[in-house]
C-alpha cells in the first residue's frame, strides 16, 4: 500500500468525499501531519480539483477521509507518483 507523510500548510477540514458539502470527519490545524493514501478528482479548491485521501493523526485520535491538495504540502497536482483512488 502507498503511503507519503506531508503536512497541512493552513487550517483545514478533513472530509469524507472529495468535496466541501460531504460531512467533515474534524477539522484540521495548520501543520498537522497527514499520511496520503491516494488522490481523487473533485470540488475545485483555490485552482485544484485533487484531493487525497489519507489519515490525520493528532492528540491520540486518528481520522480518514479526503483533504485539497492546495491545504497539503505536496508538489504537482497530482504529486508524482501518488495513485488514484479506486472504489472511493
Amino acid at each position: 500500500m502507498y503511503k507519503r507523510q506531508t503536512s497541512t500548510n493552513r487550517a483545514t477540514h478533513q472530509y469524507t468525499c472529495p468535496q466541501t458539502t460531504c460531512h467533515s470527519v474534524r477539522t484540521v490545524g495548520k501543520g498537522w501531519g497527514f499520511d496520503v493514501e491516494c488522490y481523487k478528482r473533485g470540488q475545485s479548491v483555490l485552482g485544484s480539483t485533487v484531493w487525497y485521501r489519507g489519515w490525520v493523526f493528532q492528540y491520540e485520535w486518528v481520522t480518514h477521509g479526503f483533504i485539497a491538495a492546495k491545504h497539503l504540502k505536496l508538489s504537482g497536482n497530482p504529486a508524482p507518483g501518488v495513485p488514484v483512488c479506486r472504489g472511493f
